[in-house]
């Protein structure tokens, strides 16, 4: 028995919130706000949609930037084929989309899983990114989150079983219960399921895409981490002590060793979702990777 729900039923509940256009063939969302000559591109992570990103930064009333929110292939509203889709080809995907906007050297902000998107396009055309702002990337090979995913099963299930245990098991919350340990110790906001549009991860389609990345995760990183080193655009890193998902030492810490010009921030008493707990530091990032081509 499948027990995903319908795309009919979580889109009609969560349509749209900003464009859709054809990229590649491929319907394509994105969100915009802001009206500043920058531009700044928020790649969310796993299991979610740029709707996670546009409420983390709901409180940031930015005008010296445009905020451009992209949902990445095979989730929201963007589409994915049946080929393989690597973080290397959604990175492809997003940058068409960058070209035939006219999106003008945009620094990238990444969080989680988004971040080796953003690598991706960083060290293939590292002169169409002005930066780099990781947010509790997922920047080393090894760590808590290989750990998650082989005591959850995600390399072994196959997509219908891991469709069936996770719609399944919503019912009786286990999407609170795991939004409730990625926010760990921060609380999951008020209306922050609502807001993300949790349903919208529910289709059989959404969830067949994360399964694909999760099972890529350990095989892109590794062939990332070997070029850290070409990296010459300016990197700000931001890490929360208390992120049980991705170690701070080897996804922060080290990963900023790596890289020549880096700024890493450890944030006190913060988990995995950095950017919802400290928005304001995300900001300033931005700002400070910005003010570095004005000096």
């Amino acid at each position: 028995r499948d027990y995903s729900i319908s795309s009919e039923h979580a889109e009609r509940r969560y349509p749209p919130i900003g464009q859709c256009e054809l990229i590649n063939g491929l319907q394509f969302h994105s969100f915009q706000t802001g009206v500043g000559e920058e531009n700044v591109i928020f790649i969310h992570g796993a299991n979610i949609n740029l709707r996670d990103w546009v409420f983390a930064n709901s409180g940031t009333q930015e005008k010296s930037y445009k905020s451009i929110y992209v949902d990445r292939p095979g989730f929201g509203y963007s589409e994915r084929d049946n080929s393989s889709w690597t973080a290397k080809k959604q990175a492809a995907q997003i940058r068409e989309f960058v070209r035939i906007n006219k999106i003008n050297r945009p620094i990238l902000v990444g969080h989680s899983w988004g971040a080796l998107v953003a690598l991706e396009w960083i060290l293939a055309h590292p002169e169409e990114i002005r930066g780099f702002v990781s947010v509790s990337g997922v920047n080393a090979s090894f760590g808590s989150i290989a750990e998650w995913m082989s005591r959850e099963g995600l390399f072994n299930l196959t997509v219908e079983l891991y469709s069936q245990n996770l719609a399944k098991n919503a019912s009786r919350g286990s999407i609170e219960r795991f939004a409730t340990r990625v926010f760990s110790p921060q609380r999951v906001p008020e209306e922050y399921l609502e807001s993300v549009g949790v349903d919208l991860s529910r289709r059989r389609k959404t969830i067949m895409a994360n399964n694909e990345d999760l099972k890529q995760t350990a095989t892109i990183v590794a062939n990332l981490e070997k070029r850290y080193s070409e990296i010459r655009l300016p990197v700000d890193i931001i890490h929360g002590e208390r992120d049980w998902l991705l170690k701070p030492r080897m996804h922060g810490k080290e990963f900023s060793e790596k890289i020549q010009n880096s700024n890493y921030t450890l944030l006190n008493g913060v988990g995995h979702m950095s950017h919802h707990a400290r928005p304001d530091v995300v900001n300033s990032a931005i700002k400070r990777i910005l003010a570095s081509f004005h000096m």
